[in-house]
């Protein structure tokens, strides 16, 4: 769980450094991409 975890904190400043890279257009995508993701996440967390 803990590794999980660690995996997701990381995954989380990827993914704001590559929003802060792109035009805030995209932004949206990005958040909606991200969310799915971390629904997914959750999903795998809950299974271990």
């Amino acid at each position: 769980m803990s590794n999980s975890y660690l995996i997701y904190i990381q995954l989380e400043e990827a993914i704001a450094k590559f929003c802060g890279y792109i035009l805030f257009n995209y932004c949206p995508i990005v958040i909606l991409i991200y969310i799915q993701l971390e629904e997914a996440i959750a999903k795998f967390c809950g299974y271990i």
